[in-house]
């Protein structure tokens, strides 16, 4: 698929469009665009909430000046390396085995460099015991987070350590909390309204990598896919996501032994997964890939195929103007009218919202205002583009 050219083709902000597009592998020289302020602030803003910045900063080199975000983050992502230590430290003790998720597990794969990488949650796999490794983690100190959603995640309410921490606009904050995220399911069919065959094999492939239990290098990468497209489904995807799987299929295209025994691994729905997320990182990056993830990519419906060629910046574009243009793509994945119906139920008229997390009840009502807003807004373009798809 032709990669986008981000700032001829898209409605993405003029030096978010400039990153983009210097992000490419296929990238020349960058042409910045003369911007004031108030608008390089919204991009940098828009950098630090997809965790780009410091991607953007080793790939675009020293005219984006992140040096001191680098610095911090490396500062943050040793404390946290510490905490991951110890948490695991104490499950094994207990006698309860886990996977590291994303996070520090096989970083090398998907980042240039591992303190480039903005994450903030430890992500464990306890598809037994999560409950147990809960408990084991409470005698630590650690605490459930009141009012934390996860019955939509597949992994339990996050815990964390008691802390007077509030968010400062910070994203680099040395001491934002170390959230402890226990998964018991890495796919939630009952809400996406499709299923994925083949993942408990996932935890009988797991393998010690580094300091680290954590997936075989073929599963790890297709969790990823599964993870990203979990999110792009539901609106809130990150760019580094995308980036991530972009990279590794750059830096893997000559791996003939990897792709065929990648091939053989998965049923045909897992690979389906990965090959959306193959399409979508070369749309944004131009990636290239191996010829049989290639093929891959030809085996997706027309209709999948269409969204990308008409929708794959959308992502970019409703961080900056609501809008809701996966949930298209999400019909495209689904083969009954009532699965769209339970998808469109609940991603145009979201009805939950949690009060327990805000202490400030003001607080709480100009965020659920703002959040009413954003999808009144998002909820006529997302027809639109329903009914021209259809």
């Amino acid at each position: 698929m032709r990669r986008i050219e981000w700032r001829q083709e898209t409605r993405a902000p003029r030096c978010v469009a400039a990153v983009l597009d210097g992000l490419r592998f296929d990238a020349g020289p960058v042409n910045w665009p003369h911007a004031d302020q108030r608008e390089w602030d919204r991009a940098v803003y828009y950098l630090h909430r997809n965790q780009l910045t410091l991607i953007a900063r080793h790939v675009c080199g020293t005219k984006l000046h992140f040096d001191q975000f680098y610095r911090a983050n490396a500062a943050r992502l040793a404390r946290l390396r510490a905490t991951t230590e110890e948490v695991l430290a104490g499950l094994q003790r207990a006698g309860i085995e886990s996977a590291v998720l994303k996070g520090f597990a096989r970083a090398a794969d998907f980042v240039p460099e591992p303190d480039v990488r903005m994450h903030y949650d430890i992500d464990l796999y306890c598809p037994q015991r999560a409950e147990d490794a809960a408990t084991v983690l409470g005698g630590i100190g650690y605490e459930t987070i009141a009012g934390a959603e996860s019955d939509a995640s597949g992994h339990l309410a996050p815990l964390a350590r008691p802390t007077s921490w509030k968010w400062r606009d910070d994203f680099f904050d040395l001491e934002t909390p170390a959230h402890v995220e226990l998964h018991h399911q890495l796919w939630m069919p009952q809400i996406e309204c499709f299923s994925l065959d083949g993942l408990e094999n996932f935890w009988d492939r797991r393998e010690q990598a580094g300091p680290y239990c954590t997936f075989s290098r073929h599963d790890t990468l297709a969790y990823r896919c599964v993870h990203l497209l979990r999110h792009l489904l539901r609106g809130d995807i990150r760019a580094a996501g995308v980036y991530e799987i972009a990279y590794f299929l750059q830096q893997n295209r000559m791996g003939d032994e990897f792709w065929t025994t990648w091939r053989s691994l998965y049923s045909d729905d897992l690979l389906r997964v990965q090959a959306v997320c193959f399409a979508l990182a070369q749309r944004w990056f131009g990636c290239e890939m191996h010829a049989i993830p290639l093929m891959a990519l030809g085996g997706l419906s027309r209709r999948v195929c269409d969204w990308m060629q008409l929708s794959a910046a959308s992502p970019v574009e409703s961080f900056f103007t609501p809008a809701k243009h996966e949930l298209a793509l999400h019909f495209a994945l689904l083969d009954s009218a009532s699965a769209r119906f339970r998808v469109a139920m609940r991603r145009l008229l979201p009805l939950r919202h949690s009060a327990q997390m805000w202490e400030d009840r003001e607080a709480y009502h100009a965020r659920l205002s703002s959040r009413a807003v954003y999808h009144a807004k998002a909820l006529l373009p997302t027809l639109s583009k329903l009914l021209r798809a259809w």
